[in-house]
């Protein structure tokens, strides 16, 4: 039965994974108000304390999340802290931890212990900083979305961006991110108006192609690789409309990725209907490569065939170690 009492669970959260999610499902089952409070110390916190709270959020937005900077080691103080954040007193403590009985004390409410032995979910955040990847299951959907590397693949028109998502994904057992704009572009060859594009076009592309990929990234592993992005999206704005786009350029400039790859022209076009820019591929790979040296993420250029391209992509990402848990948990990719 649920009471109306005052629940707290306190914890680094670092990252947010399914041991939480236990610990803060068992306290819903029992209090009415559950708080969550983030300790943050941010030096020695990658992640800062406002982004893991931004993920419990979206995990748990029935419970109220707070972040206090955890600078003091006494408890008594450590308790005021965290009372003063929560704004009442608190009636229990839910913890996993051996040192929840003295934090109770401090913060003069009742303690219950969950899971300490971790039967229920063997994991803890120091696994997972350890090897993000070999325990990525167990990471909240919320999290995993936002420590997955993403790559990006652009290009003209028939080069291979396809086919390379794909394939990669299979390589690294992930998945990968299709195209908003083709079918945007199907439906308006259906509907008749393809040959009348404006701005308006792109923005809702390049929106889209966002959210389609932000919720892939919520299940698709450490890696995720992406067919097209809003920076191609503005790139292509250039070339129907022959103006740059504020609106779109907004929209990449708030997006980031681990690593480009533009894809060369070398490999035969394709008609397949919805292509229509085979004799601009080669002015586009360059306007591709000029907007790519003005952004500040990594890239690559791969020519060739499949399996020299995709050879040169997995060296890349190796060179990167975008796989490695400092890679991860670099605290550059969380810098505002």
């Amino acid at each position: 039965m649920i009471d109306e009492r005052i629940g707290l669970v306190i914890g680094e959260f670092y990252p947010p994974h399914f041991g939480h999610a236990h610990l803060i499902g068992t306290a819903r089952a029992r209090v009415q108000k559950v708080h969550l409070v983030v300790l943050d110390r941010p030096a020695e916190h990658t992640i800062p304390g406002d982004v893991r709270a931004g993920w419990l959020r979206k995990a748990f937005p029935e419970s109220v999340v707070h972040v206090i900077n955890d600078h003091d080691t006494d408890i008594n103080r450590r308790a005021t802290d965290i009372l003063h954040a929560v704004g009442a007193p608190a009636d229990v403590l839910f913890s996993s931890e051996d040192q929840g009985a003295v934090m109770a004390t401090a913060l003069q409410c009742e303690n219950v212990d969950v899971d300490r032995a971790r039967r229920a979910v063997p994991i803890d955040g120091e696994d997972i900083r350890r090897d993000p990847v070999a325990n990525w299951r167990f990471l909240l959907p919320a999290a995993a979305a936002g420590l997955c590397r993403r790559v990006a693949f652009v290009g003209a028109e028939s080069t291979g961006k396809t086919t390379l998502s794909k394939r990669l994904a299979d390589v690294y057992g992930t998945d990968w991110v299709y195209e908003y704009g083709r079918d945007y572009t199907v439906e308006k060859i259906g509907e008749g108006t393809n040959d009348h594009w404006d701005t308006h076009d792109f923005v809702v592309i390049a929106a889209r192609q966002g959210q389609i990929e932000d919720k892939a990234a919520l299940t698709a592993g450490p890696l995720l690789f992406c067919d097209t992005d809003a920076f191609a999206t503005a790139i292509w704005h250039e070339r129907y409309l022959g103006f740059p786009s504020r609106e779109v350029q907004a929209i990449a400039d708030d997006r980031h990725y681990d690593l480009y790859v533009l894809c060369g022209a070398d490999v035969p076009f394709e008609s397949d209907g919805v292509r229509f820019s085979e004799d601009v591929r080669e002015w586009m790979t360059e306007r591709f490569a000029q907007g790519l040296a003005d952004r500040a993420e990594p890239s690559i250029r791969v020519t060739g065939s499949v399996e020299h391209r995709v050879e040169g992509i997995r060296a890349e990402i190796d060179r990167l170690g975008l796989l490695s848990a400092v890679s991860i948990f670099d605290a550059k990719r969380f810098a505002s």
